[in-house]
């Protein structure tokens, strides 16, 4: 089967017996997203006017407004998504001459950043300068590990709650203890 969303956007999963493809946020990259709403737009080729009906959980509503249809000729679709980390998508199906397209609104055309650039990225924000202070507060401006109060750093004791971490979550290192740390979790790998 030769899906022509781009590879980084679906994910091979099995479920049950069956081999289908996971859907992941083409903003973010995560991958529990949920379907919100469904238009659908009925037209017979080149007229003007068809049927619209907008479906989600709660109500149907139908009108013959084709404005928002993705073909600009025959039928077309719209799934409206949203993931779990906010984000919120379009997946517009259309035909065309006979064949059937899959598109993402806007043509999301970057490849989602991995968790290892999102974590960079993070480490440059306002918020995580913000609890890197009260990191550094909380231990005296001193190593946890050897009391010094130079070349201080924050680092991760763990990664469970990165993004949201508590005080708790961090320790407050020297460059050298900081290293040493590192070369200690490297060896147990």
């Amino acid at each position: 089967m030769d899906i022509r969303i781009a590879d980084y956007y679906l994910e091979r999963a099995c479920f049950g017996n069956d081999e289908l493809f996971r859907l992941k946020c083409p903003k973010c990259g995560f991958d529990n997203t949920h379907l919100e709403s469904v238009e659908y737009f009925g037209r017979h080729e080149d007229a003007e006017h068809g049927t619209h009906a907008k479906m989600d959980f709660d109500e149907c509503q139908v009108d013959d407004c084709l404005d928002g249809n993705p073909s600009d000729r025959r039928d077309g679709l719209i799934l409206h998504f949203s993931c779990e980390d906010g984000c919120e998508f379009d997946t517009l199906i259309f035909q065309h001459k006979g064949l059937t397209f899959f598109k993402f609104k806007n043509d999301i055309k970057q490849k989602p950043k991995t968790h290892k650039e999102k974590y960079h990225e993070y480490l440059q924000s306002e918020k995580w300068d913000n609890i890197r202070r009260q990191k550094l507060a909380e231990a005296n401006y001193k190593c946890q590990l050897c009391n010094a109060s130079s070349s201080l750093s924050v680092h991760h004791r763990t990664y469970e709650n990165v993004f949201n971490e508590q005080l708790s979550d961090l320790i407050a290192l020297c460059d050298k203890c900081h290293k040493k740390f590192h070369n200690i979790k490297e060896e147990t790998k």
